[in-house]
């Protein structure tokens, strides 16, 4: 896969995008300002109160739309779209938006004395006596005008979309957003929802099988995805776990630690480790140094983990039910909603013969006063509190398998209740910038101090039951976490 250089770093390349920013902008207003006048006009509206309301409407939509994006932009990164929105809720778009939920009270009163400014305005110029005004027909563009600055607007798009580092910059702008969109749909002739303005292209508009993303089937001589020619399958091989006898083994626990990175072993700040007690366990048993995450959001992750495939339906025989076959007794613990996203039922965890604590188990214990299944959290003294209930309630003489999930490093990486180890001041919410990235650090890598905490008193409790030598530990990052790392902040 090539890499291109987005950057517009060169002084020609931003007077470009500047100029062709203005062109953009300048067509998408002019062409909605005909629309709406003429409409107006038609109706006989008086042409104050045309004026304002194009000017209010306009400037009230496109304010309240950029207020909501650029907060989203602020707490995830600058490549933000829908689809990555709806993956970080799990496919919920609503449940992701959860995540931003603490100005909504803020965001209500703006749009209040939006409203307000508006009522008002408007009844002043009602009660206005009416002048008559004479509109000059001339002034009405001729179609041949329209057509060339339509057609010239098309070509600057196509110029655009065929650009790397330009289409990168203006998928950032609603103005082209709304306009490639329309574009698009146009030129999607034959209804597959591709048209020639979209990204990649359609290869095919007039054939509704050919289309970016489209199933290729294997071996019919037809290139459907337009990607690699026609695709030949290969058959998969045997499924391991299909060679292995299910028998008893060790007691399993697998603890995963919400964003954790991968080079949390080992990690110092200000000469203290991060975590001792997993760098401790990692140098007695066994690492891995250079590891990458299945999934880079949580749900698919988690799923993945579990079922051992990234595919939504099982080809593979799934963790629990291998375990289950060997004779295990299950205890899952979780400081999240495993319902999220419906991690529980994908990956069995909700199984009515298998033991299931999650945050929605203790709802009075939570962090935040939200109760959304996407910010519904558990803190990690509540996890371990839990832990230790459970430990003396199971049959130490049947195989145990324990499904531990801290989320002390999940964004904004504290909480209200959050041990200080290595930063009396997290950061706030509202100050994570990229300025303040050595104050995010400082933050992250507090929280995953405790929840090394936490996993040093559930090893504790395990010793104490004389059951933590014959108990086979793994610990995992669900998916790591770029603290501005290239400049990019989120999963």
């Amino acid at each position: 896969m090539g890499f291109y250089n987005l950057t517009l770093s060169c002084p020609l390349d931003r007077i470009q995008f500047i100029n062709l920013t203005l062109w953009i902008d300048g067509v998408f207003f002019y062409l909605l300002n005909m629309v709406w006048f003429t409409l107006a006009k038609r109706w006989k509206i008086r042409p104050s109160l045309i004026a304002f309301n194009y000017a209010f409407i306009c400037s009230a939509c496109m304010g309240v739309w950029l207020t909501l994006k650029f907060k989203v932009l602020s707490y995830f990164s600058d490549t933000i779209n829908f689809q990555l929105v709806q993956n970080l809720g799990g496919g919920d778009f609503m449940e992701a938006l959860s995540y931003v939920a603490d100005e909504t009270a803020i965001f209500g009163l703006s749009l209040v004395v939006l409203v307000i400014i508006y009522w008002t305005v408007l009844r002043i110029l009602i009660r206005r006596p009416i002048h008559r005004v004479n509109i000059d027909q001339s002034s009405t563009p001729s179609l041949w005008k329209i057509a060339c600055l339509v057609t010239g607007t098309v070509a600057v798009m196509v110029w655009i979309n065929s650009d790397a580092a330009l289409r990168y910059g203006f998928k950032k702008k609603t103005s082209y957003v709304l306009m490639s969109y329309g574009l698009n749909k146009v030129t999607d002739i034959d209804l597959d929802g591709y048209g020639l303005f979209s990204f990649p292209p359609d290869p095919a508009p007039f054939d509704d099988n050919i289309y970016p993303g489209a199933l290729d089937r294997p071996g019919n001589g037809i290139d459907e995805d337009g990607f690699g020619g026609d695709f030949h399958w290969a058959k998969p091989g045997q499924d391991v776990f299909e060679l292995l006898k299910p028998m008893p083994g060790n007691h399993i626990m697998l603890i995963v630690l919400e964003s954790a990175r991968g080079d949390l072993i080992r990690k110092t700040v200000n000469g203290k480790l991060v975590a001792p007690c997993v760098t401790k366990m990692a140098e007695q048993g066994a690492s891995v140094e250079d590891a990458y995450a299945h999934q880079g959001y949580t749900a698919p992750s988690l799923k993945a983990i579990f079922n051992r495939t990234l595919s939504s339906g099982i080809d593979r025989i799934s963790l629990v039910d291998f375990l289950e076959q060997s004779g295990y007794s299950f205890s899952f613990i979780s400081g999240q909603d495993e319902s999220f996203a419906n991690i529980a039922g994908f990956t069995g965890m909700s199984h009515p013969n298998r033991y299931l604590f999650d945050a929605r188990s203790a709802l009075e214990d939570r962090v935040y006063a939200s109760k959304d299944p996407g910010s519904l959290r558990l803190s990690e003294e509540r996890i371990v509190r839990q832990f230790d209930t459970r430990i003396h309630q199971v049959d130490w003489n049947q195989p145990q398998f324990f499904y531990i999930n801290l989320q002390a490093a999940h964004f904004p990486y504290t909480h209200p209740s959050m041990p200080a180890n290595l930063t009396d001041h997290p950061i706030p919410r509202s100050e994570i910038t990229k300025a303040n990235r050595t104050w995010v650090e400082m933050t992250y890598w507090n929280a995953l101090s405790v929840a090394d905490q936490a996993v040093c008193s559930l090893i504790d409790q395990l010793q104490k039951l004389n059951v933590y030598q014959n108990t086979t530990v793994m610990i995992l990052g669900d998916h790591g976490e770029s603290l501005f790392d290239d400049n990019f902040l989120g999963h």
